[in-house]
């Protein structure tokens, strides 16, 4: 099964920190980074095995039965009711985000911490990985010192952009809080976009 990844990176000066900021500025940089995704015409194109969809699926928030099937009718595009299901949605991305870490970082998935469960604090992410022990992760986020990388991720059948901009604009007001001024997050937006596509945006500081 192969994925397409959408990577772009953005420095965290860029981010609104100070009371001086103002949401206005929140929305360009939203609009910016969605505007980079809709015109890249080049991709990482990721061959992943379907199995560990079903594997990770224990480190999802939520328990749902035959994730495997419910992916296959998410990859080949067939309209599915059950797929607008929150439950359902929101375990595609998860364990679709889990795999990409392990197939393309050889993320040591004993190491996988997952914090959906306690996701109604507000502040926290899907999971936290250290970047300990994770040298390709390491090299491709261009880590220098020891750090976290904080990984949230969404699921939605198509793309659409406003409610997409909604959502990131609401992950990074949410991370930041974890995130800033030293680590690192990912945000993983995982969708039916000409295909099975992911946006993976990092934040660097």
């Amino acid at each position: 099964m192969k994925i397409k990844l959408y990577w772009i990176s953005i420095d965290s000066d860029i981010l609104p920190h100070t009371d001086k900021d103002s949401n206005s500025d929140l929305n360009e940089v939203v609009n910016c980074i969605l505007d980079e995704f809709e015109s890249r015409d080049y991709f990482e194109e990721l061959e992943i095995d379907p199995k560990l969809i079903t594997i990770l699926g224990i480190f999802s928030g939520r328990i749902v039965e035959g994730i495997a099937d419910n992916l296959i009718d998410y990859y080949d595009g067939r309209w599915s009711g059950k797929l607008f299901s929150g439950d359902i949605s929101a375990t595609l991305g998860e364990s679709l985000t889990y795999a990409i870490l392990y197939t393309k970082f050889d993320i040591d998935i004993s190491r996988i911490i997952p914090l959906r469960i306690v996701k109604y604090l507000g502040v926290s992410p899907d999971t936290i990985i250290s970047s300990d022990n994770n040298k390709k992760l390491v090299e491709f986020l261009g880590i220098t010192k020891s750090a976290i990388l904080l990984v949230n991720s969404r699921s939605s059948i198509n793309y659409n952009r406003y409610i997409t901009a909604e959502n990131i604009k609401k992950d990074i007001l949410n991370l930041e809080n974890l995130r800033y001024p030293d680590n690192y997050s990912l945000l993983s937006y995982v969708m039916n976009y000409n295909g099975l596509s992911s946006l993976m945006l990092v934040i660097k500081p």
